[in-house]
């Protein structure tokens, strides 16, 4: 098997790849004892949080999902959240029996189903989704490139994945097309778990006051609890 062949098999989809290390992870914890640190660059991430960060994609329908089936043989459904957050829902072949129609919510699609987690930015036509794995010898970023070919039309076309710091990230070539599907209404996001990450974060004095400010809604949130009890 050619080299290429055996980097998109453990990194092209961070779900397999998951699966395997939370395994091997539940086994040895190694994890609680080591941490080998980012393995990337701040500059081969795209895509960084701020005070003002809000995502603008220009030129691409967003409220519903890209659905495609990827190259080895998986349905998936991309969607894009505006707090920058994209989730790649990855299963069934009852994708294939919705493809293209009309949804109310996304339940159909994503109850039983896997997905991955990234963050987005857009740069002219090119549509950038950064992923992050979380291993015991370090954290891994991974990149995948989108063509906008038009409003309703995302092509993959490259995929990026960085093994070393310093070093130039490997690229494997893609083509895979993905078809936008008008849904009413998305599910709600919870807090992006990279947002509570220093190092995703332009300035760190911008990433203590995000801190402070989510500390300060959970308390609230515990004290409202607190009073609806005693009453």
């Amino acid at each position: 098997m050619k080299k290429s062949a055996i980097t998109e098999l453990l990194f092209g989809n961070s779900l397999r790849l998951t699966g395997v290390v939370c395994c091997i992870l539940f086994m040895s914890g190694c994890c609680k004892i080591f941490d080998g640190g980012n393995r990337f660059t701040k500059e081969n991430q795209t895509a960084l949080y701020g005070k003002d960060y809000i995502p603008k994609i220009k030129g691409l329908n967003t409220q519903g999902y890209f659905y495609g089936n990827n190259d080895h043989g998986w349905y998936e459904a991309l969607v894009l959240y505006p707090d920058g957050t994209a989730i790649d829902y990855t299963g069934s072949k009852l994708y294939d029996s919705l493809k293209g129609k009309y949804l109310p919510t996304l339940d159909a699609l994503i109850n039983d189903t896997h997905f991955s987690r990234f963050i987005y930015s857009q740069r002219n036509d090119t549509l950038i989704l950064d992923n992050y794995l979380h291993l015991c010898n370090g954290r891994y970023l991974t990149s995948r490139y989108y063509f906008i070919e038009d409003k309703n039309t995302l092509r993959f076309f490259k995929y990026i994945y960085y093994p070393e710091k310093g070093k130039t990230g490997s690229v494997i070539n893609k083509n895979e097309v993905l078809h936008f599907v008008p849904v009413d209404t998305l599910p709600n996001m919870p807090e992006p778990w990279l947002k509570k990450q220093k190092w995703m974060w332009e300035n760190e004095d911008e990433w203590k006051d995000y801190k402070r400010e989510l500390k300060a809604r959970k308390d609230s949130i515990k004290r409202a609890r607190k009073l609806k009890t005693n009453h």
